[in-house]
């Protein structure tokens, strides 16, 4: 992660840090990870099902949109997840605030990144905008960055990915010699 996503999270009280990290190693939309349920996670093939999200304070038993995926999970997405789901029964979120012991709300996400990180971006924007230039300036092509962040339109994607004018001044230099 870059650093100044790293030091805004380091900002974050300790109580939203595993939801807020998670979102940044998946791309998840805020209104699916917390939405996870222990049932949703299949720690053998390191994965998990994305088949649900609230909207308006209401759990819906579908997504943005309207279809369910696995997601494949990082080290550290694999590693959130196996400690916030250990010993939880498969119906249970996988995320809890222990001040209220219930689900995330979206709403809290969002204040506490404005109100810790430090940062001008929105907690949506910070992660799943920052999630996509990440995969994509490691290669990815852009279907499998669309396959990731799961959007039904490519040009979807595209609105995401937004090229550092480092990787842009690499690219320059590297033309034509390889």
């Amino acid at each position: 992660m870059c650093n100044l996503l790293d030091e805004a999270l380091e900002r974050i009280p300790e109580t939203y840090l595993d939801v807020m990290e998670f979102g940044f190693e998946t791309g998840l939309r805020p209104s699916e990870s917390t939405a996870l349920q222990a049932g949703d996670i299949d720690l053998i093939n390191r994965q998990a099902l994305i088949r649900r999200s609230w909207s308006r304070n209401k759990l819906r038993e579908t997504t943005k949109a309207k279809n369910k995926r696995w997601i494949p999970l990082s080290d550290r997405a694999f590693e959130i997840i196996a400690w916030n789901i250990k010993d939880k029964l498969p119906g249970v979120f996988v995320f809890l605030n222990p001040k209220t012991g219930r689900h995330f709300s979206t709403e809290s996400i969002r204040k506490t990144w404005r109100n810790y990180s430090g940062s001008e971006v929105d907690y949506y924007s910070a992660s799943r905008h920052s999630f996509c230039t990440q995969v994509v300036e490691t290669g990815v092509n852009a279907l499998q960055a669309q396959e990731l962040m799961r959007h039904s339109d490519i040009r979807t994607t595209q609105k995401y990915f937004h090229a550092s004018v480092n990787k842009l001044r690499n690219a320059v230099n590297i033309r034509g010699r390889s």
